[in-house]
């Protein structure tokens, strides 16, 4: 019997090829609820990293599951559950998620039978204090459609299909995952070298010539979109600290953001622009010789710093520090 990983996000694939619970012969699955996800998925499967792969477009608007509901259909039943009926037919050792509150997640975990099913930590969740809300008439939705088998969480990991949860720093877990059993989350020894393998794919679509400049990775807020110059300086004087006093600037816009916000920069030759689909935990790799990363608050800022502990990672979030950003601070963040 071989495990099942389960992942929505470019994250989770990442993850997943890290981990040291993975086997070669397992398979990856994911999951695409956006239908934005193919160029990721063939990114991976081009690298190789993973033997067994499998993409899965779920992708259904919520106009579309108004639809379904008036027309009292199932999406999940008539559309996703024909796509999984290899992963349904096939009895599993373990398997492990990234977000069991997907319904299409649940779905998986309701129908195929294994020995147990195991979270790993989706980015910041397990340890800000935030709690999954949904509108009214999203709640009378999903439980019209999935009562069958969805348990209605508010924190991800904590479903009733879930057995226990794998964590990156488990001493710093909120309170909700712990009500299961906590696991630290190892990577395998070649993780770096399997990162490099799928930056690869990136390098070829960028065609830059490498250089030996020092770099810093801006991660611009959606919010925060029209304050790039005041982070620009920010990240100057910083990389000055450091003995760095030319650092060539690299902006990754917030994949909602503005895309007329990014022309502003796009003629200056001391800034690069970041395509907006490449994942960021990639950058490091991708770009040669990243030496800081600054973002305000983000899940990107914790994956740099846990895959590149060389790189000097600044949280500059303006609010009242909350939980996940005094997490950060514990874990080397600096503000």
């Amino acid at each position: 019997m071989f495990n099942l990983f389960i992942g929505l996000t470019p994250l989770h694939i990442i993850t997943a090829i890290c981990s040291d619970k993975r086997d070669s012969e397992d398979l990856v699955v994911l999951i695409d609820q956006s239908g934005s996800l193919y160029d990721f998925y063939e990114a991976v499967r081009r690298s190789a990293l993973l033997k067994n792969f499998q993409y899965i477009d779920a992708s259904c608007s919520w106009q579309k599951l108004l639809s379904y509901f008036f027309n009292k259909k199932n999406p999940i039943s008539t559309n996703f559950e024909k796509k999984i009926r290899q992963l349904v037919d096939e009895k599993r050792g373990n398997i492990y998620v990234f977000n069991d509150l997907a319904p299409e997640v649940q779905l998986i975990l309701s129908r195929v039978e294994c020995s147990a099913a195991h979270y790993i930590e989706d980015g910041s969740a397990a340890y800000n204090s935030h709690f999954v809300v949904r509108k009214i008439y999203k709640k009378i939705i999903i439980n019209f459609l999935f009562s069958e088998f969805y348990d209605p969480i508010n924190v991800i990991g904590t479903s009733r299909y879930i057995s226990d949860g794998f964590y990156s720093y488990p001493e710093n877990v909120r309170s909700e995952n712990k009500l299961k059993e906590v696991k630290k989350l190892c990577f395998r020894n070649d993780y770096r070298k399997c990162l490099q393998e799928l930056a690869a794919y990136y390098k070829d679509i960028l065609d830059r010539a490498e250089s030996d400049e020092k770099k810093c990775v801006i991660f611009v807020p959606k919010d925060q979109s029209v304050h790039v110059p005041e982070l620009i300086k920010y990240a100057q004087r910083n990389a000055e600290k450091m003995g760095v006093y030319d650092i060539k600037i690299i902006l990754k816009f917030h994949p909602l953001s503005d895309p007329k916000l990014e022309n502003v920069f796009s003629a200056d030759e001391s800034i690069i622009l970041c395509p907006r689909g490449m994942p960021g935990e990639l950058l490091p790799e991708i770009y040669e010789n990243v030496v800081l990363v600054l973002g305000e608050g983000s899940t990107i800022l914790m994956n740099v710093r846990k895959f590149y502990g060389c790189v000097k990672v600044l949280n500059v979030a303006k609010r009242l520090p909350d939980a996940y950003d005094r997490f950060l601070t514990k874990i080397g963040v600096l503000n």
